[in-house]
């Protein structure tokens, strides 16, 4: 049997235990903070922020409420993964298209929702701008996030996909 399991599984418990706790902690913090701003009546300048906030919420809660519950799964398939038992594999491969999903869903957001949020805050400062400014401004908005996004969080189920999609990884497992 190979090491390749317990590799993946140590990572991934690693990896877990980093994200879990502190997207809990991020969703405890945006939901008192989405309940504080319910009750505020927005004025200049903070209005702009508040509204962005509000328009965002609907999409970004569920799913990094989706994020924080592939995080703390990780851990336990990380744990079945170190012990090489069969239903660790399958979950992990489960896991990893899920979270492929998840990047696939965030940068959807990011793309759709977010991005004319920020843009259509932005135009105040696009009136002192030239038109190449502005282009390249809006350019380095679009893209960044989405690319940041995938850099950050698809390699390691790329990796999952790869080493544990193997037919031979089945007799890696007990």
């Amino acid at each position: 049997m190979r090491k390749t399991p317990k590799v993946l599984g140590i990572l991934s418990v690693i990896f877990g235990a980093l994200t879990a706790p502190a997207k809990f902690f991020s969703l405890f913090i945006t939901a008192l903070t989405m309940t504080r701003l319910a009750s505020i009546q927005a004025t200049p300048p903070s209005s702009n922020l508040i509204q962005m906030q509000r328009a965002i919420f609907p999409y970004a809660f569920p799913l990094q409420s989706f994020y924080a519950i592939l995080a703390a799964a990780l851990i336990v398939i990380g744990i079945g993964l170190i012990q090489q038992v069969r239903w660790s594999r399958r979950a992990a491969i489960i896991w990893a298209l899920l979270a492929v999903c998840y990047v696939a869903a965030e940068i959807i957001i990011q793309v759709a929702v977010v991005m004319p949020l920020v843009v259509t805050d932005m135009q105040p400062t696009f009136g002192v701008m030239e038109m190449g400014e502005k282009n390249n401004v809006l350019a380095a908005v679009s893209i960044i996030g989405p690319i940041f996004t995938a850099l950050f969080n698809l390699p390691f189920p790329i990796i999952l996909l790869a080493l544990l999609g193997r037919k031979s990884a089945v007799h890696d497992f007990k």
